[in-house]
C-alpha cells in the first residue's frame, strides 16, 4: 500500500515531526509526505480555497482519502486500522 499524507505548512523542527518520523519506523507502508503552501498572500476564504485546491491536486487519482479535523468524528486508532486494513483488500 501507497499513503500520500498532504498537509498544509512545513513540519520543521516541531513535536509534530518527531512524531511523524517515529511513527514511520512502525509503518510497513511507502509513505510520501507533500508540505503544501499557498504562495500567494491570501486571507479568510481566499485562504481556505487555495489551500483546498491544493490539497486536491496533491491527492493521486482514485485514493482513499482520510481527513483530520478537529470537528470530525472521533474514532480510535483500532478503528482507523480497520478502515485502513479493509481498503487492502480493494
Amino acid at each position: 500500500m501507497k499513503v500520500t499524507m498532504a498537509a498544509i505548512g512545513k513540519f520543521k523542527n516541531s513535536p509534530e515531526k518527531e512524531i511523524f518520523t517515529s511513527y514511520l519506523k512502525h509503518i510497513p507502508w511507502q509513505i510520501e509526505l507533500k508540505e503544501l503552501e499557498a504562495k500567494k498572500a491570501l486571507s479568510g476564504e481566499q485562504l481556505k480555497s487555495a489551500e483546498a485546491e491544493l490539497l486536491l491536486a496533491a491527492i493521486p487519482k482514485s485514493s482513499k482519502i482520510i481527513a483530520l479535523d478537529e470537528r470530525g468524528k472521533n474514532i480510535s486508532s483500532i478503528e482507523l486500522s480497520g478502515v485502513i486494513s479493509s481498503w487492502q483488500g480493494e
